[in-house]
């Protein structure tokens, strides 16, 4: 049924009151009131049993006692966050119930906190160092009939971790505790192949000057000696003479040397000197030629020592003109500077001889036999850029070159 409620029907004692106009008294003495749930009717003198139960309101929380505006602080997914020392949080609630207000009673809970519904009857909860974590407040009440809410209200919250106790600083702490070690063990690794490397180098650079000094010694030896008998010396400690049955020795000097020094400085004398060898030095290496040694302004040499050549003269006797060669070359270079020519004299003869090394000190390769001295002969009877040489070079030669018979020429002390 419905009913229009006047003020004016109202006790005299409602008048005036908010609620007179939500109130009606009919003619049995009943009173009707209207409310947010319907219209209820209080009959005098009747039992009221009340079914409905208390509707509760939950306000937003105070932040140690002081009130907060839920924009003022973050959200997610419908939740506020609070910051670690945002920890001490007041929630204020009140229930409604048009029976008897007072007679509410309350249990609430903590979800999150590990703590089972608590009762009381205050209209106000607090709660003080909550650890870091998701909670949801849960508030339900009970009227006088014992009629609890179905649904209890729910807020829900979130405490945050300080940073250092996020996981992503956790994870960050730890990936950067295991960088280290693993940057501390690269070092030490890196150091212990830095002195590794170290002590490699100064091996290596030990061996290398070790090396370089034997190089140095090799190719000292090796300058002074052929390399057959620098080898047994370096074996055995010493090399031993050795008789060749055929070869053939070379000669050469300049004629008018002594003149010559009188008319350019001794530098310029010794550094043209110096000049020609070198390039004699580089025939022979070309004609595999021995060079024996040289005793001023003379050059010898030999072909067949220290290994043994069938065509010794031959390879001789082209070395020979091949100085004569390089002669009038450097002549018209010398020509072109205004200096003087210089005239070479140059013999070859082959035959037996001894070759060696004598003595301790100073050592050097030599040769020794009549062959020797005969060939020393032959550069000082011949003419002034030819090639000289004796009767028994000539036939071994004489099917590879043009020879020029000079006849019999008088030798010193050989006839």
């Amino acid at each position: 049924d419905q009913f229009v409620l006047n003020a004016s029907q109202v006790d005299e004692g409602l008048k005036g009151h908010a609620a007179a106009k939500s109130m009606y008294v009919d003619a049995n003495n009943q009173l009707w009131m209207g409310s947010t749930r319907g219209l209820y009717c209080y009959q005098m003198g009747g039992q009221f049993n009340n079914q409905c139960p208390p509707q509760i309101q939950l306000a937003t929380p105070r932040l140690f006692f002081e009130p907060i505006q839920a924009q003022d602080h973050q959200q997610e997914n419908g939740k506020l966050l609070f910051a670690h020392n945002e920890n001490h949080l007041t929630f204020d609630f009140i229930g409604i119930d048009l029976s008897e207000g007072k007679s509410i009673q309350y249990q609430y809970m903590l979800e999150g906190l590990g703590v089972n519904w608590q009762n009381t009857d205050q209209e106000s909860i607090t709660f003080s160092n909550i650890p870091p974590g998701q909670y949801q407040f849960m508030l339900r009440a009970q009227n006088s009939d014992g009629i609890w809410n179905e649904q209890p209200e729910v807020y829900a919250f979130e405490i945050r971790a300080p940073f250092y106790m996020r996981w992503w600083f956790i994870s960050g702490v730890i990936a950067l505790s295991i960088s280290l070690i693993i940057i501390v063990a690269q070092l030490r690794i890196a150091s212990l192949a830095r002195q590794r490397d170290l002590l490699n180098d100064k091996v290596k650079e030990r061996t290398a000057d070790l090396r370089e000094a034997k190089n140095k010694s090799d190719e000292l030896l090796l300058n002074i000696l052929p390399k057959e008998t620098a080898n047994e010396l370096k074996t055995n400690g010493k090399a031993l003479a050795r008789t060749y049955a055929q070869a053939s020795v070379l000669f050469s000097d300049f004629k008018g040397f002594t003149k010559m020094s009188e008319q350019i400085s001794s530098e310029q004398l010794v550094a043209t000197l110096d000049q020609i060898f070198q390039r004699f030095d580089a025939l022979c290496d070309l004609h595999d030629i021995e060079k024996i040694k040289t005793i001023g302004d003379a050059y010898m040499c030999a072909a067949g020592i220290p290994i043994e050549q069938e065509d010794h003269a031959q390879r001789l006797v082209a070395f020979a003109l091949d100085m004569k060669k390089t002669m009038a070359e450097l002549n018209n270079e010398l020509s072109a500077q205004g200096l003087p020519p210089w005239n070479i004299r140059i013999g070859v003869h082959s035959g037996p001889l001894v070759a060696g090394v004598v003595g301790k000190k100073k050592f050097a390769y030599d040769i020794w036999g009549d062959t020797v001295n005969i060939a020393a002969r032959m550069e000082s009877s011949g003419e002034i850029n030819q090639v000289n040489i004796s009767s028994k070079t000539a036939k071994l030669i004489s099917e590879d070159f043009l020879i020029h018979h000079r006849g019999k020429i008088q030798a010193k002390n050989k006839g």
